[in-house]
């Protein structure tokens, strides 16, 4: 739903959950990897579209690179390296690599 371009995976936290179990949640749900190890990255907060947004961004540990996509949530899913990505992706990517790869933002 929404822009028809490369974007991080991700989903909203219900009222009062915490980031890592949102995370979790919604990585099995779109991906299958809810069995990956999550770990706290940094948030990131701004406005865009009109809408103040908080995103949590969290690291996960994969014991497989394997992705198991849900249809109905996703159109495709893969892996690419940072300095590779697709030219379009949609407004969050960049500065959400930035911050959790230590080129700006609140990661870390």
């Amino acid at each position: 739903y929404g822009l028809r371009c490369w974007d991080l995976p991700g989903g909203g936290s219900k009222r009062g959950e915490d980031p890592l179990i949102t995370a979790r949640r919604e990585m099995e749900e779109e991906l299958g990897l809810g069995d990956a190890n999550w770990h706290p990255y940094g948030e990131l907060r701004g406005t865009i579209y009109r809408r103040r947004d908080e995103i949590h961004v969290v690291r996960a540990d994969l014991s497989s690179p394997a992705l198991r996509i849900d249809p109905i949530e996703l159109e495709a899913a893969a892996w690419f390296p940072l300095d590779r990505l697709p030219l379009w992706v949609s407004p969050f990517v960049g500065p959400v690599l930035a911050g959790a790869f230590g080129d700006g933002g609140s990661g870390g």
